[in-house]
């Protein structure tokens, strides 16, 4: 299954809250029934190298053709479109959503 993350605060030029360019992220495969995403490499399997991005942010999960998404207790939430997840919780992601990790702008 391929990811395609698009975040706003993920590298489409919007850098107000980091100060520097981050390149925008291509599609991800998820090879594993189970993807840990955060900023820290030694602790995530999926690495996001922003400064928004907890060091161990949030699970992805894909359960009988479903993609799910569990916020950590992440310091700056997990979102599908516009809704920030509550930690701990699993929210189904559907085709179309935007996922986004970190402040949501």
């Amino acid at each position: 299954m391929s990811l395609g993350l698009s975040s706003k605060h993920a590298g489409d030029g919007d850098t107000k809250h980091i100060g520097f360019n981050v390149p925008m992220p291509g599609a991800f495969e998820i090879a594993s029934s189970v993807v840990t995403v955060g900023r820290l490499p030694e602790k995530a399997d999926m690495v996001i190298p922003v400064a928004t991005v907890s060091g161990v942010h949030a699970r992805i999960k894909v359960k009988e053709g479903n993609l799910l998404v569990t916020d950590l207790d992440s310091t700056n939430g997990t979102f599908i479109d516009k809704k920030r997840l509550s930690p701990g919780v699993v929210a189904m992601v559907s085709p179309g959503n935007c996922l986004t990790f970190g402040t949501n702008l």
